[in-house]
This record gives C-alpha cells, structure tokens and sequence, in this order.
C-alpha cells in the first residue's frame, strides 16, 4: 500500500451530503468528548471540528471516503513512538470516551480525535480554492526556525524507525515517487503547453523537466540501497501550512508539526527533498544547511547525500506542474483569477528547478580540473616580472682536484 499520492492537491469538489456529513462530526465529537463545551467549525475544512473540554482543546477529524481502517491506526502508533520526544510538538491521540478504541467509523467515515496544538501559521501560506481544497504555497522560514523544523524531522524520523522496519506498514519508497513523478509530469505537460507560449514560467519549467526527469530517474535507479529504502517514517507532505510558529513571536523555533495524514516508511530523502524545496527553495548553502542540521540528530550516509539532489528535482517538476496546473486553469466568468501568491509560488518552485537541475546532470562526474603551467624560478627571476627572459645560471665555482694520487685527507 502506498500513500504517495499526485492528486493531493487536486480541488476537491463538495460532497452533496454536506448537511449528513456535519451531523455525523457533531456525532463524532460526542462519541470522544460526552463532555465538550465549545464545538466549532473550521472555515474551509469541513472535515475538521474544533472543541473545548475540561482537559483541554482538542480537534475531531473526519477521514476520506475509501480510506482503510489501518491507516488512521498506522498514523496513531506513528504519533505515539513519536511522542515520548516530540509531545509538545505533535498531536496526541484521543481515545472514544467508552474506552472501545481510537478511532470511530459513521456512514463510511473514519474519525480520530487529536490534541488541538497551539502556535500560530504563517500569513499566505496556503490557498483555497473556490471549489474546495486547499493549495499548499512555498514559503520562507526564519533560519533558526527552519533549522529546529528539520532537527524535530530528524527526531520523529529517529523515534519511527523501529515502526518503519515492519512488514506491514505502508510505504513510500523512492522508487514509488519515481514511478509516480514519471507517470504525473506527461500529464502536467500535455495540459500546460496550451498555456507555454504566452507563460515564461511553463516555458521554463517545461525545459527543466525534459532535462531533469530521465537522469534524476537514472539516478535512483542505479542506488539499488536506497532505491526501496524504508528506514524511517516520513511526514511526506511538509509544507510552510503545517508548521506552526510561537504565538510569542519567537524565531528560534517551531510549535507544533501538523497534518500526519499521508505518514509512511520510506527514505529519509522525501522529507529533506520536502525541507529544501518548500521552504524557501535550492541553492547549495541551503542543501547543506538542512543536511548538516539533519545529521546532527541523525546520521546520513554518502549516497543519501549523493542522490539529495535527484530526490528535490523529481519533487519540484511535480509541485511546480500541479501548482501551474492550479494558477492557468480554465476559469468560469464568475471566478476569481488566480491570486499573485498562488503564481509567484509556481514561480519559485520553477526557479529552484532550475537552479537544481545542473546538479543532477552533472551527477557523480568529477569537475574539471583547471591546469596551470608552473613556472620555476630561482634568485633574481623570482623577482622578475612575467615575460621578461630569465637570468643565465650562474656558475658555481669548484676546486678541482690535482691529478694523481688520492688526497690523503
């Protein structure tokens, strides 16, 4: 089973039994917490219901049709490992007020309830579309702060990896996004050239991927180590939107990590492609900022830092695809055009491509070597100007011996 999913960003059009599906939250919220005193919707996530109790404020969540039962129960024991590092900074589990698990399922819904994580989001961040759903937007952290999100990454990772090594777990291998990366970026392709010839960005993009896809995918495939690797488990879908900051203000550290829905085994490289890429874009100082931050709390091997490169830019022609797809969609007459954040956040991703790409052409070749001639100089044309022509040796003198018998001494 894989979680790894290209169409997660895809809007999602409202559900007819909108009215059945609130009362079945209302439901869901008396079946965990009898006792709740404020029960309030989130604006724009009808699957989300906040609350208050006397132990505190917590969120009730509504799972997606067709989802398995174990996978609300994968994302709990995930959350648990974690938390005896992590508890400030990830969700606790809730279990039903009757004591009869962790999980309630009504009319085809699964429901969990979590631990309501104070702190505050960053402003544009994330963008909603009219129809529904929620677009994810790149964005920049302070540095401090982004370097405490990916410790607490590498934390989580650490505390999982006993659960990553099971058989039964889901998965999200290198290998998965490879084959999803090359079966979604076609698709993104034959809908955006309608737009490239009167859209730089898509122009842009376009000849990064062509360049990009094959040998990132070559790369990976040649690493058969890593190529299925599940060492840990990764977030998979770390975005500026699911961190939160200090309500204080603080720039030193993260509050809280959010949204563990698409939680898997797999390779560390997702999440660090995620680091990277999302938050404030690739360049070389930032690459080794998060790989530096990450192996201080858990080591990487040679070839995780030899394909890091390869796992960002097969990330990037997928986001930056769904997130031109998002910004040059046809639009009726009474939508709203797309919003600059929503295109300079295609833009960005777009521009980090490119600037990775090179790398990933260039893979394990060595660089060139500039050669230089060197030019020996002894005594006074040590001191000579370039060009000027060399001073004759001089001549050492020398006693020369008389001829005859050897010198007695």
């Amino acid at each position: 089973m894989t979680r790894y999913d290209p169409d997660r960003h895809r809007p999602i059009t409202p559900a007819p039994e909108r009215a059945d599906l609130a009362r079945g939250m209302d439901n869901a919220v008396r079946a965990f917490f009898p006792a709740a005193t404020t029960i309030a919707a989130i604006p724009g996530s009808p699957h989300l219901a906040r609350l208050e109790d006397p132990s505190g404020t917590w969120a009730v969540r509504r799972w997606k049709a067709g989802t398995p039962a174990e996978r609300p129960h994968f994302v709990h024991a995930a959350l648990a490992m974690a938390g005896s590092d992590l508890a400030t900074v990830v969700p606790t589990v809730r279990p039903l007020a009757d004591g009869s698990g962790n999980v309630l399922t009504l009319a085809g819904h699964h429901h969990d309830a979590v631990s309501w994580l104070p702190g505050r989001l960053q402003q544009r961040v994330g963008e909603r579309l009219p129809e529904g759903g929620q677009i994810n937007l790149p964005a920049a952290l302070p540095s401090a702060v982004a370097a405490d999100l990916v410790r607490t990454v590498a934390r989580f990772h650490r505390a999982t990896e006993p659960l990553a090594r099971r058989s039964d777990v889901p998965t999200v291998t290198l290998a998965t996004v490879a084959a999803v990366v090359n079966r979604a970026w076609p698709n993104h392709l034959a809908n955006l050239r309608a737009y490239a010839a009167r859209t730089p960005d898509i122009q842009r993009w376009i000849r990064a991927a062509e360049r990009v896809v094959p040998a990132a995918a070559a790369a990976l495939e040649t690493a058969q180590d890593l190529w299925k690797e599940q060492s840990v488990v990764g977030h998979h879908d770390l975005w500026p939107a699911h961190v939160l900051l200090p309500d204080d203000g603080g720039t030193d550290r993260i509050a809280g990590l959010l949204d563990f829905e698409d939680v898997a085994a797999g390779s560390p490289l997702l999440d660090l492609a995620h680091l990277v890429g999302h938050f404030g874009g690739w360049n070389a100082d930032a690459a080794e900022v998060v790989l530096g931050a990450y192996h201080e709390v858990r080591p990487l091997t040679p070839a995780h830092r030899r394909l890091f490169s390869a796992v960002v830019a097969l990330d990037l022609v997928n986001e930056a695809g769904w997130l031109l797809a998002a910004a040059h969609r046809p639009r009726r007459l009474d939508d709203a055009p797309a919003s600059s954040a929503l295109k300079s956040g295609a833009a960005a991703l777009v521009a980090s491509l490119e600037i990775v790409a090179p790398v990933v052409l260039l893979g394990d070749a060595p660089t060139p070597k500039r050669t230089r001639t060197w030019v020996h100089r002894s005594g006074d044309d040590a001191n000579r100007p370039p060009g000027a022509r060399p001073n004759a040796p001089a001549r050492v003198a020398t006693r020369k011996r008389p001829r005859g018998k050897p010198d007695a001494r």
